[in-house]
């Protein structure tokens, strides 16, 4: 079985505030992007009526933006490094 085939559960959920928003920045900094993948997605409790009230079409996972959501997920995936030995 690949990572591709686990279904992934976010690593922590954050309520969207000014400063939760700027640990997550702070995250995304000290954080490793060569060896995994840092994902943010927006979570409200009712996304049909804010895609509706901003006038945006969902995507195909029903994420709303972060600018948006009452909640940010954020989910932290390994990414496949392949080493080469010469």
């Amino acid at each position: 079985m690949t990572n591709e085939n686990i279904r992934t559960k976010a690593m922590f959920v954050l309520e969207n505030t000014a400063q939760n928003r700027a640990f997550l920045a702070m995250f995304k900094a000290m954080f490793n992007n060569a060896r995994y993948k840092i994902k943010v997605r927006g979570r409200h409790s009712d996304r049909k009526a804010m895609f509706k009230k901003h006038k945006i079409t969902a995507n195909r996972t029903n994420d709303i933006s972060v600018k948006y959501a009452e909640k940010i997920a954020v989910y932290v995936k390994a990414k496949n490094l392949r080493i080469r030995f010469n």
